[in-house]
């Protein structure tokens, strides 16, 4: 059984256009990885855009005093914790609680020791006493940072 010239004809067209189709899904391949790549790219992007916010906010709220809207971002997102250095627990430690929105507290065990409007000190009870004015606390956060990859920052 001899094939045609007609008929080989025919099987070359097929099979070049089986080779094409191989081709174009493996190109199709290609595009969905790279599409897939992108989108993860695209993510951590806008997650670590979110994450540079939060931790630029609690550094600026730090330095300006304002230790309950750091504390409000960090029981709003849940995350917040795990993402910035800069956390309620951390400033309770140090002496620095907040209680309400235009007051802070130091406190010791839950007992109130000292309040502070706008001008006063906040006092804390430990194994010595701390105070922090709000120039000590702004002149604790400021100065020129070096960083673990050798990037210098100024603050």
């Amino acid at each position: 059984m001899e094939m045609s010239a007609k008929d080989n004809q025919e099987a070359y067209r097929e099979a070049v256009k089986a080779i094409k189709k191989d081709r174009v899904d493996e190109v199709k391949v290609l595009v969905k990885q790279a599409l897939e790549a992108l989108h993860t790219a695209e993510k951590t992007r806008k997650e670590a855009g979110e994450a540079a916010q939060l931790i630029k906010r609690d550094l600026d709220d730090l330095r300006a005093g304002h230790l309950d809207k750091i504390k409000e971002r960090h029981e709003k997102v849940k995350a917040a914790d795990k993402i910035s250095p800069i956390t309620p627990q951390k400033l309770e430690n140090l002496g620095l609680k907040t209680l309400y929105s235009n007051y802070l507290y130091g406190s010791v065990g839950g007992n109130i020791i000292g309040s502070v409007g706008t001008t006063g000190t906040i006092t804390s009870q430990g194994l010595g006493q701390v105070s922090w004015s709000l120039g000590q606390l702004q002149s604790a956060t400021s100065g020129t940072y070096l960083l673990s990859d050798g990037s210098i920052k100024y603050f």
